[in-house]
């Protein structure tokens, strides 16, 4: 199936408005959250060596590259060993690791991605660049991801709870791009604000599980 295009809005004037909403509702979180942001980097650095963050380049609006901001939750190097993706039970993953992926929170640093205009709160989730690239070989159309911002969270997100690797890799992201496929056609504030509700829902009731 050919790549077809979306009919992109993110340069319309009511989504430059919206995006500008976006850009300083998270720098508000930051600023709310930096009791959490701090106890976590406390975590993390007591838990495993190595740096609190973990930046890799990612693709972003129109293919273009940029540093995807993480809190770190595997040990240094393992991104080496995972370049197509981790499973939730892999060995590399830390302890804290372990919570704050099952919980999303590995992601909190990326509103400054979102301050910075780089990403939104809503849109396809930015992959590593050697997954990005062997999941467009395989699967037709996934380069239509890239006419949109990325984004912090996705339904397709929050409605899957582990990767899959391996020989369930293909399918795995066939299934999640159709939801990505038709959340980017439906996308607007009202949309975006309907799955960021229902991705704080999601966080509150992993962190009840744990």
């Amino acid at each position: 199936m050919a790549t077809t295009s979306l009919n992109t809005t993110h340069n319309s004037r009511s989504d430059r408005i919206w995006h500008t909403v976006e850009r300083c509702s998270a720098a508000g979180m930051i600023v709310a959250l930096l009791p959490m942001i701090a106890v976590l980097a406390c975590l993390i650095k007591l838990d495993s060596r190595g740096p609190i963050l973990f930046r890799q380049v990612r693709r972003g609006l129109d293919g273009r590259d940029f540093n995807a901001l993480k809190f770190r939750s595997m040990h240094v190097g393992a991104e080496r060993h995972t370049r197509l993706g981790v499973a939730g039970t892999n060995s590399r993953i830390t302890r804290v690791g372990r919570v704050i992926r099952t919980t999303k929170l590995d992601e909190v640093p990326q509103l400054w991605n979102i301050v910075t205009g780089q990403m939104r709160f809503v849109g396809p989730r930015p992959l590593p660049k050697a997954l990005d690239e062997a999941l467009e070989r395989e699967i037709p159309g996934f380069a239509l991801r890239y006419q949109v911002y990325p984004g912090l969270t996705s339904l397709a997100q929050i409605c899957v709870s582990d990767n899959q690797v391996g020989e369930q890799l293909i399918a795995d992201w066939s299934a999640r791009f159709e939801v990505e496929r038709r959340s980017m056609m439906h996308r607007g504030p009202v949309y975006d604000l309907v799955v960021i509700a229902m991705t704080g829902a999601y966080v509150v009731r992993k962190a009840v599980m744990r």
